[in-house]
């Protein structure tokens, strides 16, 4: 079975308030701050270990009995015909949060002429950050903060690692391999279309459901499966190293996003949080999240 999309699909934007990129390239690409060519991998996953352990340092007050309320919504970064700037907006303004946690590097800092500029097509924002404005004008003393890790030269690091992906995929495609190991890969395929399928299509409300979560959670524990077959078909071992790079990498800025989250949740006690998250994510999130006694968290109205 073919693959009905780009492969570089599969990991959430790297987005940015300062590099705007095409639609095709925005969609799940986050892995590597280095290039992923090199072999810097060890030391970066090591630095991240260190980042995370004084990011989680501190603890919920024990003396408190307030627990945080949390709406993790994932989104489509691009958007598509019904997750808009305006659909988005009405969320968080019927959960009225204390606080707007966004998958940045920066905290939110409103654009001037950013609505001029992307409608008269000089600027590309994501939807997100169309959103994030739009709110911000309404709810001014509202914060709106960044959780995610820093990711410089981004762009070149999208182009790099959309590379990796669709080579990975397409090798596996074109291997030739036994029947029970081409069945496991198209079982494999057939669940990443339907993933899509309503990634693309999908409403907020929709792709936030369990059924999304699960599909979503299944996608990732069958990444070894996926490493597995790469190593026993393809022959270029160093496009195998650098997609276990890149899943390496996924699992560490996962974890360093949820010991973001988790401070600003413990300087918080009782009050709302909304986590505005690529899809990708947000079954990740939700899993470590809810280990926390702390937290209770809310659905999409």
């Amino acid at each position: 079975m073919r693959n009905r999309y780009p492969w570089h699909l599969f990991r959430t934007t790297i987005h940015s308030n300062h590099a705007i990129m095409k639609p095709h390239c925005t969609e799940y690409k986050q892995a590597r701050v280095n290039s992923v060519g090199d072999r810097k991998m060890p030391l970066l996953i090591i630095l991240f270990s260190l980042l995370i352990t004084g990011c989680g340092s501190s603890s919920f007050a024990q003396s408190s009995s307030a627990k945080t309320a949390v709406l993790i919504i994932g989104t489509v970064h691009s958007g598509n015909r019904h997750i808009t700037p305006k659909t988005l907006g009405k969320v968080l303004s019927n959960f009225s949060p204390d606080i707007v946690l966004i998958e940045q590097d920066e905290d939110f800092k409103p654009v001037f002429g950013l609505f001029a500029a992307y409608w008269l097509r000089i600027a590309r924002p994501s939807m997100e950050q169309l959103a994030e404005q739009r709110f911000h004008r309404k709810n001014k003393h509202i914060p709106i903060l960044a959780y995610d890790t820093i990711i410089p030269a981004r762009k070149e690091y999208v182009r790099k690692l959309t590379r990796i992906i669709d080579s990975f995929h397409d090798s596996l495609h074109h291997a030739n391999m036994d029947e029970a190991d081409s069945l496991r890969y198209a079982d494999y395929v057939s669940r990443h279309n339907r993933f899509y399928d309503l990634y693309i299509n999908g409403t907020l409300a929709m792709i936030n459901t369990d059924t999304v979560y699960k599909i979503e959670a299944d996608l990732r524990a069958r990444e070894q499966l996926l490493i597995l077959l790469a190593n026993k078909y393809v022959s270029d071992k160093q496009l195998i190293e650098d997609y276990q790079a890149e899943v390496l990498f996924w699992t560490a800025r996962n974890d360093y996003m949820v010991k973001k989250i988790l401070s600003v949740a413990a300087a918080n006690e009782g009050k709302r949080l909304a986590v505005i998250t690529g899809l990708a994510h947000k079954y990740y999130l939700r899993d470590r999240l809810a280990q926390s006694s702390r937290l209770i968290f809310q659905e999409l109205e």
